[in-house]
């Protein structure tokens, strides 16, 4: 397996178990939709799932070689990045096999992240400079893509927050 880029940085402090249920989409566009609480439901129907964003945080997307990356992102530049690229068909993403492809990361406080009731993925707190040096990781497969989330390690509670929305279709 190779892993094809390395922008992820997200760490969790406890596993998530994210659901498989979201209403059909049709491109890599996005959509957002004002809820009642001041949030936004974004979905994005080329991957098929959505999430829930706080009201001060919008969606881009980007589309490059290496693969389609969206970033939730406030006025004050926080955010939440997530890269996503072709991948080998795989149902468990682990450390190890992270650490084959690129031994140079650095992965502390690994923990393994279930992903749905079939997939899993792994956790961790890494050094990615583009946040400051102190990042955190969530990489997964998931139908055939590489999904690497990136973020400040100091939005862990963010994270956890917006990613307890996620779900796929």
């Amino acid at each position: 397996l190779a892993i094809l880029v390395l922008l992820g940085a997200i760490y969790l402090s406890f596993g998530y178990s994210w659901s498989t249920q979201v209403e059909q989409g049709s491109s890599l566009k996005g959509e957002t939709v004002k809820l009642p609480n001041g949030g936004s439901l974004y979905a994005n129907k080329k991957y098929g799932f959505a999430v829930t964003l706080p009201a001060d945080y919008n969606p881009r997307e980007l589309t490059t070689d290496a693969g389609d990356t969206i970033i939730f992102e406030n006025k004050a530049g926080d955010g939440i990045q997530i890269l996503i690229s072709p991948f080998d068909n795989i149902k468990v993403l682990t450390s190890d096999m992270v650490k084959a492809d690129i031994p140079d990361l650095k992965m502390e406080n690994i923990q393994s992240v279930d992903i749905g009731s079939e997939h899993k993925g792994v956790a961790f707190l890494s050094d990615n400079p583009d946040f400051g040096g102190a990042s955190r990781d969530v990489w997964f497969v998931y139908k055939s893509s590489l999904y690497q989330i990136s973020t400040y390690a100091r939005l862990d509670a963010l994270l956890q927050s917006i990613f307890s929305t996620w779900k796929f279709e």
